[in-house]
């Protein structure tokens, strides 16, 4: 794919249902840890590099679904920029799907995603993220559950393309087709591979046969993401867009950059985004969310992180250091 044909494509938006619009069709994928920090939103929205947010997930069970007031109060940073987003959700209980979604809606929110991508192991045990796509009819129950309670809201979906095998996904599409989806957001790796490393050309089979299972629902490729090269790789696979987590950290400009909008050299837009959020600190948890930044952005290995690690132990701020 010709480098303007690929800026050209994710670049156009996507209208979504109940005024749900995604700005363009490169977007950021929730990161945990991160993203719930409100100075990380904060040294995004000042460079703007993101014209969509994430949340990452929220707990649901049958005794523990926010209220809509908790969520006006956890989300008024969204809420008040007027910024397109997803609430996340993370769970296995249709019943509370249905009363998250309903609340959400309550709280003022357009759209929601239930996260069926997790692979850890605590949330596995639990029974949720990406355990749930172990019966492609919980996923549909949890889907429907949700729709019925909400029928105008804009529900997506966060997905690993199968538990042991890509193959599996075929049918946990064909159920998310049947709950009236929006939007999937398919990671190319299954739960059980975690985070290894996936060959170009294996990632490339898997989303052109997941992107051809997705029919006409939006369907966003999403797993290592760090250039052009990639994106490339994913929609020449047949998908609509794709969803960019870990490599924004490596190149907080990527999203413009695949955009095709102008943007500093990744090395440049590293130290840029750090400066930013090194102005935004405060407190011991602060330093801690900054470090996770240099982890993401240079290696847990790099000299960057084992100094950042340094000061933060000795419970010191050293952003000029990255």
């Amino acid at each position: 794919m010709r480098a303007e044909e690929l800026r050209e494509k994710l670049a156009a938006p996507l209208q979504l249902r109940n005024g749900m619009r995604l700005p363009s069709r490169a977007v950021m994928a929730p990161m945990e840890g991160l993203m719930n920090s409100p100075r990380f939103f904060r040294a995004v929205q000042a460079l703007g590099l993101a014209e969509f947010w994430m949340t990452p997930f929220l707990g649901l069970s049958k005794n523990a679904v926010p209220t809509p007031a908790a969520l006006r109060r956890k989300y008024k940073g969204y809420l008040a920029e007027n910024i397109p987003f997803f609430l996340q959700y993370l769970g296995h209980d249709p019943e509370a799907a249905a009363e998250g979604v309903l609340h959400a809606a309550q709280a003022g929110i357009r759209g929601v995603n239930f996260n069926f991508a997790c692979p850890s192991r605590t949330v596995l045990k639990s029974g949720s993220g990406g355990a749930v796509l172990l019966d492609p009819s919980l996923v549909e129950k949890i889907l429907l559950a949700a729709r019925k309670a909400v029928p105008e809201m804009c529900i997506s979906v966060k997905m690993r393309i199968g538990v042991r095998s890509f193959s599996e996904c075929a049918s946990l599409l064909s159920a998310m087709k049947n709950a009236d989806v929006d939007l999937v957001i398919c990671h190319a790796r299954t739960v059980e591979e975690n985070y290894s490393p996936l060959p170009e050309e294996e990632k490339r089979k898997r989303m052109s046969f997941a992107a051809e299972k997705a029919g006409k629902i939006p369907f966003f490729g999403n797993g290592d993401i760090r250039d052009e090269k990639t994106a490339a790789l994913y929609m020449e696979s047949g998908c609509d867009g794709v969803a960019v987590a870990r490599g924004l950290l490596q190149d907080p400009w990527i999203l413009r950059r695949l955009r095709g909008e102008e943007s500093p050299p990744p090395e440049a837009a590293r130290k840029r985004f750090l400066e930013e959020f090194g102005k935004l600190l405060s407190g011991k948890q602060g330093a801690g969310t900054f470090a996770e930044c240099v982890k993401l952005a240079y290696g847990e290995d790099s000299p960057q992180f084992r100094t950042c690690l340094e000061a933060f132990r000795g419970n010191r701020r050293s952003p000029a250091n990255t």
